[in-house]
């Protein structure tokens, strides 16, 4: 249930537009937590330059910005699957 509950909060909420947040049940209402106040605090770090951020990106697809700027070349990012399904079923051809 609690699950069901905060994935539907987090579509609610994208669908209504609102971006850079989490959900989460404070005093039984489920709210919006704006993500840049939940790690202002945290006592855990992530090195943005290490192994566990390398593969976030790796496995996301996502570039990484911060090589944007410097005089190492950036990755070459790998190409999404040709198939038109998430899964992998794409159409037939």
């Amino acid at each position: 249930y609690y699950c069901s509950l905060l994935g539907q909060g987090a579509v609610h909420a994208a669908m209504a537009g609102y971006t850079g947040f989490s959900i989460g049940l404070v005093n039984n209402h489920t709210v919006l937590l704006p993500i840049p106040a939940l790690v202002a605090k945290s006592p855990r770090t992530m090195n943005k330059h290490g192994r566990t951020w390398e593969r976030v990106l790796a496995v996301t697809h996502q570039p990484d910005v911060h090589t944007a700027g410097s005089s190492k070349p950036a990755k070459k990012a790998t190409p999404a699957p040709a198939s038109s399904s998430w899964f992998g079923f794409g159409a037939k051809k």
